[in-house]
């Protein structure tokens, strides 16, 4: 049975946060396409290793890099332990998925892949889902199946922005006062938000979203990261569609609340989760030999199985885009968005703009 607990929500949304998130950093920066020059991704709460000579620019770079990691890594995989710690609860017997506390869930604007109905979406989608079944599947032949919990995502999904984080990543003194504080601009930026807000956010989207045109992602690349998660990576398109979308949500959601700033630590990435290998206990392969298998069933993986599957893809009738025609603003009541809190959907209904003469 799943315990309603307070804990570090991170998963879905910090799917890659060992090179994606420096938590002394202002909370948003603007989301990249696959051809605009973003920072190089410093280290994170549960980043494993620094890229010393590479500094990744575009979002097709930063998924190399994180490949890049994943291969050259010296622990087991996955790494996952500190994740787990964070982000996992347990019972008397095993890792559980959690369950949030009645209105303390993480709420925001997210694009449910399911919801978004474009013939393609659906055969693309569940090739990456497949993917990661049939990894599951070789990773049990390498090791003991038992020595894993694997948490495959049952609702495939993009964020795209949070406007109110779990309280768990309140400052100290704030949780100790259990209200919003205001000794330094980190700690403004959290604030709770109750239905009523969260009606008045997917009003908001819906008047935006309404002058945005559908965005066409494109599927760049499948990711086996350090610390067990597996995404699928995506690129905006080369006018920077999703960059603007994501810009504009934010900065109507704000005039609307009132506030400078939101709760979420900054996300580059565009990325869906497609499920997540956690060691259970802290286990490590039982053998050198039996480690090294599985570091080269990763690196396999990550280096020739997922790119040959994105190409397919990529030559396929379907394709290798995803079709974005709408966002639903919610409150997760469930990790990973398997129960939640609907406040309202927002369809993207704008033309697309013709380019200047």
């Amino acid at each position: 049975m799943r315990r309603m607990i307070p804990f570090l929500y991170l998963c879905s949304l910090l799917l890659i946060v060992q090179i994606e998130i420096d938590e002394s950093a202002a909370f948003f920066r603007t989301p990249p396409s696959s051809t605009q020059t973003l920072e190089a991704p410093v280290q994170g709460r549960f980043q494993h290793s620094t890229m010393n000579d590479y500094q990744p620019k575009t979002l097709s770079e930063i998924y190399q890099s994180i490949i890049q990691q994943t291969v050259s890594m010296t622990k087991p995989w996955p790494d996952s332990d500190g994740f787990a710690k964070c982000c996992m609860d347990s019972d008397a017997s095993d890792f559980v998925v959690p369950t949030f506390p009645e209105g303390t869930g993480p709420m925001g604007a997210f694009a449910l892949t399911r919801d978004n109905t474009h013939p393609g979406n659906e055969e693309l989608v569940q090739t990456c889902l497949d993917a990661f079944d049939q990894f599951s599947k070789e990773l049990a032949i390498a090791n003991n199946s038992a020595d894993y919990f694997l948490v495959k995502s049952l609702v495939p999904h993009i964020t795209v922005a949070i406007f109110q984080e779990h309280p768990q990543l309140l400052p100290k003194k704030q949780k100790e006062l259990g209200i919003a504080g205001n000794n330094n601009e980190k700690e403004d930026s959290f604030h709770f938000f109750t239905n009523e807000d969260g009606t008045r956010l997917a009003e908001s989207l819906a008047r935006q979203t309404s002058h945005n045109a559908p965005i066409s992602l494109t599927l760049d690349s499948l990711i086996l990261t350090p610390d067990g998660a597996m995404i699928a990576g995506f690129v905006d398109d080369d006018n920077g569609h999703y960059s603007k979308l994501k810009t504009d949500i934010l900065t109507s959601a704000k005039q609307v609340m009132g506030v400078q700033d939101f709760t979420s630590r900054p996300k580059n990435m565009i990325h869906i989760t497609c499920g997540r290998v956690v060691r259970r206990g802290g286990v490590l392969p039982t053998t050198a030999t039996v480690q090294a298998a599985i570091q080269d069933l990763v690196r396999r993986y990550n280096q020739q199985v997922f790119p040959q599957i994105v190409a397919e893809l990529k030559s396929s009738s379907s394709g290798s885009t995803l079709l974005v025609e709408q966002m639903t603003v919610l409150r997760n009541d469930v990790w990973l968005c398997e129960k939640n809190t609907v406040y309202g959907i927002g369809r993207l209904q704008g033309q697309e703009e013709e380019p200047a003469s």
